[in-house]
């Protein structure tokens, strides 16, 4: 298992086939994977941490319009595709992952029926996870709201331990930042998380769930029917790749 569960859905085949093309790397905070308009030159696949998916408005306005770890990746959409990323690609949280070439990683999608068969299964998560998040912040408060996003960072990030500002959730949950605030210092007070400058540390998951809208227990469940494990710090860690910088 390499710790990516997009990666951990394929055949052994098929991961034999790109596994000698699949590079460790690490990422830092603020590292720019991809500006809109860029090529693909890399597919990549978080193995823990976070990555930010930010679309760039024409007055030059930043909006985090959605995250990833360790349970997809970035660019193996586009790849075979247009080839081009339309947002900014950043690390939010310091992030382990696998990246591959784009032409070897196409030669691979190209050649393996189950290979795009898995690609698709995923896509078609993304969209129902989007569409459930459409429906929840039409019908859902900002508590449960900003309960169910900690829960999927936690679950994305592989960690009880987030790094990320109010104005980050506020743009994720929708809401004001003075309502995130209000909210983080109530968790707070109920020993939910421990939280500091922008350092949100998880210490009761299951009291946090109980405050949680029923979209993350939803979404959770069609996840593990789609084939991804368990939800946590602990599910399905991957293997000990060696990591280096990225350049």
């Amino acid at each position: 298992m390499t710790g990516n569960f997009l990666l951990d859905t394929l055949a052994k085949d098929d991961l034999d086939r790109i596994g000698a093309d699949l590079n460790p790397v690490t990422l830092r905070p603020g590292d720019v994977l991809y500006d809109p308009g860029d090529d693909v030159t890399h597919v990549w696949f978080p193995l823990s941490g976070m990555l930010s998916v930010v679309s760039v408005l024409i007055d030059g306005t930043h909006v985090e319009s959605s995250s990833v770890g360790r349970e997809s990746g970035v660019g193996f959409i586009e790849a075979c595709g247009g080839g081009v990323i339309h947002s900014m690609i950043i690390t939010q949280m310091e992030a382990r992952a696998l990246r591959i070439p784009v032409n070897r990683y196409r030669e691979a999608f190209d050649s393996s029926v189950s290979l795009r068969r898995a690609v698709s299964q995923h896509v078609e998560l993304l969209l129902t996870e989007a569409r459930q998040e459409i429906a929840c912040h039409a019908t859902h408060s900002a508590l449960p709201r900003l309960a169910r996003w900690l829960l999927v960072c936690r679950d994305k990030a592989g960690s009880d331990h987030l790094e990320m500002t109010q104005e980050f959730l506020a743009t994720m949950v929708a809401t004001q930042r003075t309502t995130i605030s209000a909210i983080a210092s109530h968790m707070k007070a109920e020993g939910l998380i421990r939280y500091s400058r922008g350092k949100i540390d998880i210490r009761d998951a299951a009291g946090i769930e109980r405050l949680s809208c029923e979209c993350y227990a939803t979404m959770k469940q069609f996840r593990e029917a789609m084939g991804q494990p368990g939800s946590g710090p602990s599910a399905r860690k991957g293997g000990s790749c060696a990591t280096s910088a990225v350049h």
